[in-house]
């Protein structure tokens, strides 16, 4: 997957405060903003970037300075980022299926992570599982933080991963494009997303966990790949 973008430039206007004590706090932090800030400057985000005058401060240049905000130019990549919950099945096979191909997910994934457009990811385990013991772990799934464009570029990823190929991933797919949004996938492309038993429970639990989420405020319901949902 390719992230090269064009930057985007985007003006930024943070005004202060107008409470006693805000010019006050302004002076006293202010060189520690200046010291962070440098760094984002040299790196090419903050391309123009200053503090904001009255206009009695600007038409009397002798006169004590009043701040009253900051102004910044800064450039980025238009990429999002995508928190990815995907649960694996919970038949007696998943287990055995997902160690048998981890490998080859660690492989594959590898470039990806390298790349940055994975920048967390790991297998989630039952809480008894977190401590200290040997052996395999009971996996429940995988979580990620994905970089793409879109979020189906993002979902391409997932759905090329060969723990989705093989099975492993779970009927539905659930993340969070945005912090108050849900996205549910249904996940069975080779079955065009044919509904049964399974899919339905699962789907029910995660409507249930949106729905008692007082972050989520909108539930968005698709389908992967070329249907939507079938008998």
């Amino acid at each position: 997957m390719s992230t090269a973008v064009t930057p985007q430039r985007f003006m930024v206007y943070a005004p202060d405060k107008t409470e006693e004590g805000t010019f006050e706090k302004r002076l006293s932090v202010r060189q520690t903003h200046l010291d962070e800030v440098k760094g984002k400057i040299s790196g090419g985000f903050i391309r123009v970037g200053g503090v904001l005058l009255t206009p009695e401060s600007i038409e009397t240049p002798t006169s004590d300075k009043k701040m009253v905000g900051s102004m910044f130019i800064c450039e980025a990549k238009d990429i999002e980022e995508f928190f990815v919950y995907a649960p694996d099945k919970k038949d007696v096979e998943t287990h055995a299926k997902r160690y048998t191909v981890r490998q080859q997910h660690l492989k594959e994934i590898q470039p990806h992570i390298d790349s940055g457009i994975v920048q967390v990811g790991g297998m989630v385990v039952a809480s008894e599982q977190t401590g200290g013991q040997a052996g395999q772990k009971k996996a429940e799934g995988s979580l990620l933080i994905i970089k793409a464009e879109t979020l189906e570029k993002a979902r391409d990823l997932i759905e090329r991963d060969v723990y989705y190929t093989s099975g492993v991933y779970n009927y539905i797919l659930t993340s969070r494009p945005e912090p108050a949004i849900t996205l549910i996938t249904l996940n069975r492309p080779k079955a065009l997303n044919a509904l049964c038993s399974p899919l339905f429970a699962e789907l029910n639990q995660a409507l249930r966990e949106a729905d008692n989420d007082p972050s989520v405020s909108a539930i968005v319901l698709t389908g992967s790949e070329r249907a939507f949902a079938g008998m």
